[in-house]
C-alpha cells in the first residue's frame, strides 16, 4: 500500500455540511449523533490548524424554492418542512466552528474546493512502491 505523506502546504482539510441544521432538535435535518461528530470534527479542525494545514469549509444550502435541490430534493419528504434554505440561520456553521482568518468557507463543495490553492493540490507519496498488485 502507498502511503502519502502529509504535507501541509500541499495539504486541505474540507469540513462538508457541518450546519446548524443537523444540530436543532425537532427539525427536518436533525441528527441526534450530531453532537458527538461534532467533537471528532473539531480535533480534525485542531490537528490541521496545528500543522498549518489550510481548513476549508462547505455548505449546502437551497432557494427556498427548493428550484435548484436537484436529486436532493428526491430525497425529501414534501410534507416536511423545508431545509437547508438559502439565508436561514440554520444553514449557518455550527456555533463551535469558527472559521479562523485565512481559511475558507463557502455556499458550494465545487466553489469551496476551487477555492483551495493549486500549491494545496497533491500529495507526495511516503513510499514508491505499493504492497500490493493489481490482479491480472
Amino acid at each position: 500500500m502507498t502511503i502519502y505523506a502529509i504535507d501541509p502546504r500541499r495539504t486541505a482539510l474540507l469540513v462538508i455540511d457541518a450546519q446548524k441544521e443537523y444540530f436543532k432538535e425537532g427539525g427536518p435535518a436533525y441528527l441526534p449523533a450530531a453532537r458527538s461528530a461534532l467533537r471528532n470534527i473539531r480535533t480534525l479542525i485542531e490537528a490541521a490548524r496545528k500543522a498549518k494545514a489550510l481548513v476549508v469549509y462547505a455548505q449546502h444550502m437551497n432557494r427556498a424554492d427548493g428550484s435548484d435541490a436537484g436529486r436532493m430534493g428526491d430525497f425529501s419528504d414534501p410534507s416536511a418542512a423545508a431545509s437547508f434554505v438559502e439565508g436561514s440561520p440554520e444553514v449557518e456553521l455550527v456555533d463551535e466552528l469558527s472559521p479562523l482568518p485565512g481559511e475558507v468557507s463557502s455556499a458550494s463543495v465545487a466553489t469551496a474546493v476551487s477555492s483551495i490553492p493549486s500549491s494545496n493540490a497533491c500529495c507526495t507519496p511516503a513510499t514508491s512502491t505499493p504492497s500490493w498488485s493489481p490482479a491480472t
